[in-house]
């Protein structure tokens, strides 16, 4: 049997060529990846039947789109020994990925779960890649994705608070750094944005912390672009940005 998925899947959005495409992935198997006894990736491309302008799913298709999901999911995982891994929706396709131990049984898995389902032009694809380098380099998230999944989550947990995301209010941001002088470097870009900031040594004396306040709305497309600029500043100054958080904004006077 396939080795056990972690439960941390996750999920996120880039651009290709112009076109958005939705990633989702078992981040938990980077502390595998690779797993040497499943060297072959299988991918299989499922076609839209009607995709949104800008080429990924409505819902109106996702419910079946799903349940296909699962069919092939668990054919293919039985019937090659196989992990599934992740998807990615772009342009009008849907991929979905997997390693397995061999490709003796792909065939007849497939044919096994496409007799159930209605039927679309799919079509398959087998490599060896005793790497995993589709996974690691391909569908797991670099840092601008790791920072857009980091921001989103805050977001999704103020909503489950009840929060109002387009209401402004004092957001909080952090950043740590070697040095005075990174630390007040970083400062003082924050300062040229309007950011009210405080710079002290840490309680051990091992570094100094930057925080960095601004009234803003937490909406995640505006929120991540402030986060994004100064996650880039406090590289440049020698630092790291550590995060943000804000008190939940239920009415008009938050």
């Amino acid at each position: 049997m396939p080795p056990r998925m972690s439960s941390h899947w996750d999920f996120y959005f880039f651009v290709v060529d112009g076109k958005p495409c939705s990633t989702m992935l078992d981040l938990g198997l980077i502390t595998l990846a690779p797993v040497a006894t499943r060297p072959w990736l299988l991918c299989v491309r499922i076609p839209l039947l009607k995709p949104r302008s800008d080429g990924l799913t409505d819902n109106a298709e996702a419910e079946e789109l799903g349940k296909l999901e699962e069919t092939l999911q668990r054919a293919i995982s039985v019937g090659c020994d196989a992990q599934f891994v992740g998807r990615m929706t772009w342009n009008g396709t849907r991929d979905l990925f997997f390693y397995a131990r061999s490709t003796e049984g792909f065939g007849q898995a497939m044919q096994a779960a496409l007799g159930k389902q209605p039927a679309r032009r799919i079509v398959t694809q087998v490599r060896e890649d005793k790497e995993w380098l589709h996974y690691l380099e391909v569908l797991f998230p670099g840092p601008i994705e790791q920072r857009w999944m980091a921001d989103r989550r805050v977001v999704e947990e103020l909503k489950k608070a009840g929060d109002r995301v387009e209401q402004p209010r004092v957001i909080d941001h952090t950043a740590s750094f070697p040095s005075e002088r990174q630390a007040e470097a970083f400062a003082g870009e924050c300062r040229a944005l309007r950011f009210e900031v405080q710079v002290r040594a840490t309680d051990d004396g091992s570094a100094w912390a930057v925080q960095a306040n601004r009234k803003d709305v937490a909406e995640l497309v505006h929120i991540h672009e402030i986060v994004a600029n100064l996650e880039t500043l406090a590289d440049e100054c020698g630092g790291k940005y550590e995060g943000w958080g804000c008190p939940v904004a239920r009415d008009a006077d938050a």
